[in-house]
């Protein structure tokens, strides 16, 4: 079921939204970058998509042709899940991998190659 970015009440799955559509219970915008699927603040333009226009306030009404809303959050979990349109499937704010994964992956790949790896 989605919910409301600002007040974290479930919206109801019928729920056509527009421009202007605010939530029920706290009165915010609905077709604001932060209740859409593509919001990532960690980015330069906080956008998944690349061709999307700048926006100045993203709590506010917009009138971006790329949102949608982001959906819905499993159990027991306090952020949205957000897709990754690379991979094509949820992801949490942040992603998955661990500081020690990349750094194990970065080793590896500038690893200088001996007799015993070629083998």
């Amino acid at each position: 079921m989605p919910f409301c970015a600002f007040c974290d009440a479930e919206l109801p799955a019928d729920l056509r939204i527009g421009r202007e559509t605010t939530c029920p219970h706290c009165d915010g915008y609905l077709h604001a970058c932060v209740q859409c699927r593509f919001y990532e603040p960690t980015l330069h333009n906080q956008c998944l998509e690349p061709e999307a226009d700048y926006v100045g306030d993203r709590q506010k009404a917009n009138f971006c042709e790329f949102f949608q809303l982001a959906g819905t959050r499993a159990i027991g979990e306090s952020e949205p899940a957000r897709a990754d349109p690379a991979r094509g499937r949820p992801r949490k704010p942040g992603g998955d991998a661990q500081p020690s994964d990349a750094r194990a992956r970065l080793e590896a790949l500038f690893k200088k190659k001996t007799e015993d790896d070629e083998e």
